[in-house]
């Protein structure tokens, strides 16, 4: 696995993010995991499915704002036929 920085949040947000997956472990597998554990298993799913996840983020908000300038055109047109 190739090593990369957690860059994608605050230093703040990635204490939540490893709080949150050692609570997980405790939780839903009984399992006991540390801090090395818990930002492997982060580390991990960030390298895997964090491309993914960012463009499909993209491609929703190239949607929605698509929609909304769709809205906005037809909007512009019922006020120049008025």
């Amino acid at each position: 696995m190739r090593k990369t920085k957690l860059n994608f949040a605050s230093e703040e947000e990635r204490r939540a993010y490893l709080k949150a997956i050692i609570a997980f472990f405790h939780d839903e597998r009984s399992e006991e995991i540390g801090i090395v554990g818990a930002e492997k298993v982060l580390e991990f799913f960030f390298q895997t499915f964090g491309e993914e996840i960012y463009q499909k983020a993209i491609r929703d908000v190239r949607n929605v704002l698509k929609e909304r300038a769709d809205s906005l055109e037809v909007e512009l047109d019922l006020l120049s036929e008025g």
